[in-house]
C-alpha cells in the first residue's frame, strides 16, 4: 500500500471518530484541560524556577509532587471508578481543579505551590483511569490505538501551542494570569464532559465490597504473565523518560543557561513531537503494538544521546521533537496492550494499577537522578537512561522475533 493511500485511509479513520460526538467531547476536553496546564506549568516554573532559583533536588521534588499521589490513589481509585459513573467523576475533578490552581493568588509561596503541584497529581491519578476506562465503553476493541491516539493527539496539539503561548505571555504579563486563565479552562472542559452520554460501569450497583475488588482486581494482574510483562516495561520506561520530563527545567536553566520563554519552546517543541506520534500511531495501526513501543524507546534513546553530545538550544528542539514522536508511540502502544489484555470488567482497577507502578519507577527515577547530578553532572544521568532504553527496545525487538504474535483480552479470571 502507498504512502498516499495510507495517508489518506488516516484521514478518513480520524474523521469517523471526530464523528463520534462523545469521543470528540473526551479528546476536546483533554485539549482544553491540557492547554490550561502548560499555562499553570510555565506560570509556576518562571516564579519558581527561574526567578527565585531554586535548586534541582526542589524542582525534582515540585515535579515528583505531581507523581507521588498517583502512587496511592490509583490502585485505590480503579476500584471506584469500575462502581461509578465515570463521566460525573471527571466533570467533578474538573471543577475542583479549577479552584484548586487560583490557590496561588491567595498566598504565592514554594509552600503553596508545593500543594497545588499535589493536588493537580491527585486529579490527574483519577482523571487519566477515568478517561481511558471511558473511551473502551465508547469505542470497541478494533478501535482503540486509533481512538487512544486520536484522544492523545488533541491532548498534544494543546501542549503544542500552550507552553509556546504561555512563554511568550510570561514576558509582558504577571505569571499569576496564566493561573486565572487555567482555571477557566477546567470550567469549560467541566461543561463538554457534561454534555456527553452517560455509560454504566462494569460493576456498577455491585453489592461486593470496595476491598474485595481491589483484591479480585490485584489477582486479575497477578494471574496474567502479559499484565504484569507491559506494566513491569512501564515501570522503567517512566523511570527514564518521566525523569527527563521533570528534570527539563533543570537542564534549560543550568545546561542551556535560558529562562522560561526558551522552556516554553521546548516544551512545544516536545508536543509537536508527540503530536506526530500520535498521528504515526494511527497509520500504523494493526502493527504488533510491542514493536510500536519498542521503536518508540529507540528514538527516545537517540534523542537524549543527542542532548548530552550537543548541548545547544536548536540541538536540543531537535532532539525533543524526535523524544516527543518516540514517548507517543511508547505510551499509547503499551496503553494499548493493557487495554487489549485486561478484561472489561477489571479495566479501572488494571489501568490504576499500572499508573501506581509506573509512577513508582518514575519517582525512583528522578530521585535517583536528582542525587546523582548532584554528586556528578547531567551527562552521566541521561548517558545511564539512554543505555537503558536502547537495552529494553532491542530485546523487545528479539523477543517478538522469537515469540508468538500477542492476543488480545485475557479471560475472566
Amino acid at each position: 500500500m502507498s504512502v498516499s493511500t495510507d495517508l489518506i485511509k488516516l484521514l478518513r479513520s480520524r474523521f469517523e471518530l471526530f464523528g463520534d460526538r462523545d469521543l470528540r467531547a473526551l479528546a476536546i476536553s483533554g485539549l482544553v484541560t491540557r492547554f490550561g496546564y502548560s499555562l499553570t506549568y510555565i506560570g509556576i516554573t518562571t516564579i519558581f524556577v527561574f526567578d527565585t532559583e531554586i535548586n534541582v533536588l526542589q524542582i525534582g521534588l515540585l515535579g515528583l509532587l505531581l507523581v507521588i499521589p498517583n502512587v496511592v490513589v490509583s490502585p485505590v481509585i480503579g476500584v471506584i471508578l469500575d462502581r461509578v459513573s465515570r463521566r460525573k467523576t471527571l466533570i467533578a475533578i474538573e471543577l475542583l481543579g479549577g479552584l484548586t490552581v487560583l490557590l496561588p493568588l491567595v498566598s504565592m509561596s514554594l509552600q503553596t505551590a508545593y500543594l497545588v503541584m499535589f493536588l493537580i497529581g491527585t486529579y490527574t491519578a483519577i482523571v487519566i483511569p477515568a478517561q481511558r476506562s471511558l473511551i473502551t465503553s465508547i469505542v470497541n476493541d478494533d478501535d482503540l490505538s486509533n481512538a487512544n491516539g486520536f484522544v492523545s493527539s488533541a491532548e498534544s496539539t494543546a501542549e503544542l501551542v500552550g507552553p509556546a503561548i504561555a512563554g511568550a505571555l510570561v514576558v509582558i504579563i504577571d505569571p499569576r494570569l496564566l493561573l486565572v486563565a487555567d482555571s477557566v479552562s477546567y470550567f469549560i472542559s467541566a461543561v463538554l464532559l457534561y454534555r456527553m452520554n452517560s455509560y454504566p460501569s462494569p460493576s456498577e450497583g455491585s453489592d461486593s465490597s470496595p476491598i474485595s475488588e481491589f483484591l479480585d482486581g490485584c489477582r486479575h494482574v497477578s494471574s496474567s504473565s502479559a499484565l504484569i510483562g507491559f506494566i513491569g516495561v512501564g515501570v522503567i520506561v517512566y523511570g527514564t523518560l518521566g525523569t527527563l520530563d521533570i528534570l527539563l527545567p533543570f537542564y534549560v536553566r543550568d545546561v542551556l543557561s535560558g529562562d522560561a520563554t526558551g522552556l516554553g519552546i521546548l516544551a512545544s517543541v516536545i508536543a509537536a513531537g508527540t503530536t506526530t506520534g500520535g498521528l504515526l500511531v494511527s497509520w500504523l495501526s494493526g502493527e504488533d503494538e510491542r514493536l510500536g513501543y519498542a521503536i518508540g524507546l529507540l528514538l527516545n534513546a537517540g534523542a537524549i544521546s543527542l542532548l548530552i553530545m550537543v548541548p545547544s538550544l536548536l540541538i536540543a528542539g531537535m532532539s525533543l521533537l524526535i523524544a516527543g514522536v518516540g514517548s507517543m508511540m511508547t505510551i499509547t502502544y503499551l496503553q494499548t496492550l493493557i487495554q487489549q489484555t485486561a478484561a472489561s470488567e477489571y479495566m479501572s482497577r488494571v489501568l490504576g494499577t499500572y499508573e501506581s507502578t509506573i509512577r513508582i519507577g518514575q519517582i525512583i527515577g528522578v530521585a535517583i537522578a536528582s542525587m546523582t547530578i548532584v554528586a556528578t553532572n547531567v551527562i552521566i544521568v541521561f548517558g545511564a537512561m539512554a543505555a537503558i532504553l536502547v537495552v529494553i527496545g532491542g530485546s523487545t525487538i528479539l523477543l517478538i522475533r522469537f515469540s508468538k504474535p500477542h492476543t488480545n483480552r485475557s479471560p475472566v479470571q
